[in-house]
């Protein structure tokens, strides 16, 4: 889980210094209406943050080994309060999945929904390896919502 200093309240109006704001939904509790879902925010000097709902995010890169595609959830990997080269040797690993083990450079969160906030426009946003422009973006999970049928 996220660490107790670093979870507040959404209705929080503290700001971090790293270029973007998160706040997450992890309780599916309230079903698909993310106006009954608690919300928290994550507060730290963000680096980078990936949110995937499978285990691959390309073929080489097994970013959430423990993700299904039908588990219901987003997993949000957030990389805070590390030194340049431990990030480089945890990153390293992203093509066995060992990299989740290095808890102390990257943080798992499972949740259904969250809110980015990029705070400046130095920013850089990737949305499936295409750079959109920076702004908030509301990100929703919901599950069975389409069935895909393959011959």
């Amino acid at each position: 889980g996220i660490p107790g200093e670093a979870v507040r309240k959404a209705d929080s109006t503290s700001v971090d210094a790293s270029g973007v704001h998160v706040t997450i939904a992890d309780d599916r509790s309230a079903g698909v209406d993310t106006a009954g879902l608690e919300w928290r925010e994550i507060h730290d000097d963000i680096w980078v943050f990936i949110l995937c709902n499978t285990s691959h995010i390309s073929t080489t890169a097994m970013m959430a080994p423990m993700a299904n595609i039908d588990d219901g959830l987003l997993h949000m990997f957030v990389t805070r309060n590390a030194s340049r080269w431990a990030a480089l040797k945890t990153f390293l690993k992203v093509e066995t999945g060992e990299h989740v083990q290095n808890t102390d450079v990257l943080q798992h969160h499972r949740l259904v929904a969250a809110r980015i906030e990029p705070l400046t426009d130095r920013s850089y946003v990737s949305l499936d390896g295409e750079q959109v422009p920076v702004r908030p973006m509301d990100v929703e999970m919901h599950p069975s919502l389409a069935r895909i049928i393959c011959p």
